[in-house]
């Protein structure tokens, strides 16, 4: 891979190129940071406590620990990228597991689930990637950077994940063109239901305060998982 330039932080700027070229790791930068930001400032419980009798709200189950494990696993992804080298397929396998975990509760990381500390905001001394009010609805904030980002790459990309399921045919064994074709057609449909999860995440009002579950469609959850399982393979090859 040929990266260049990483001194001009194109992933800040909506509108380069070099965003859709590189998605994952644009997303992966976006991510980190956002979810930095947002665990230094959140009453994020340390660990979490399961009671088998007692179905759990995020917040009650995803704790520090996790986050931990995830931004290390992303950092890890963003110094292989940074640094050219090669990106192991356990480290890959590791990433997938970590952004499931966050898929699984990130339409509720924000202030209807959690505390926020504006002091803590000011006296960070990382890098802020948003504002205040914006980290007050962590989960749409970063949806907004995504969502249009992702609805772009959708439109160039043409290559599946190596991951990517190949497509069977009841019919009886086809040639490997028809089978590549329709490869390529299921992986568009497969990124359709991805960009609509993000952009309904990005404009879905806000529920009332204090209510421990959101009406979050089956279809989003879908694609959040989908966006996890393919992302560290979704850049374009030129």
């Amino acid at each position: 891979m040929e990266y260049t330039d990483i001194d001009d932080r194109f992933w800040l700027n909506a509108h380069d190129r070099r965003n859709i070229l590189y998605f994952d790791y644009f997303a992966v930068k976006h991510i980190y940071g956002f979810l930095s930001n947002f665990a230094w400032m959140a009453n994020i419980i340390d660990r979490a406590h399961f009671f088998p009798a007692k179905i759990q709200t995020p917040p009650e189950y995803f704790c520090r620990n996790d986050i931990y494990d995830i931004d290390t696993s992303l950092k890890a992804f963003i110094e292989y990228f940074e640094c050219e080298a090669c990106f192991s397929n356990e480290d890959v396998s590791m990433l997938r597991s970590y952004l499931h975990m966050l898929m699984n509760v990130l339409p509720y990381l924000n202030e209807r689930h959690y505390n926020l500390c504006k002091y803590e905001y000011e006296n960070y001394m990382g890098e802020i990637w948003c504002s205040y009010d914006e980290l007050l609805n962590f989960d749409k904030s970063l949806a907004k950077r995504i969502a249009p980002v992702l609805r772009e790459f959708s439109q160039y990309k043409l290559v599946p994940p190596s991951n990517f399921p190949v497509v069977s045919s009841i019919h009886g064994a086809k040639s490997p063109i028809c089978q590549k074709y329709e490869t390529y057609i299921e992986w568009r449909k497969t990124m359709s239901v991805m960009v609509d999860a993000w952009e309904w995440l990005a404009l879905r009002d806000n529920v009332a305060a204090g209510s421990k579950w959101e009406d979050v469609p089956d279809k989003v959850y879908n694609g959040l998982h989908l966006f996890a399982e393919y992302l560290s393979e979704m850049q374009i090859c030129d």
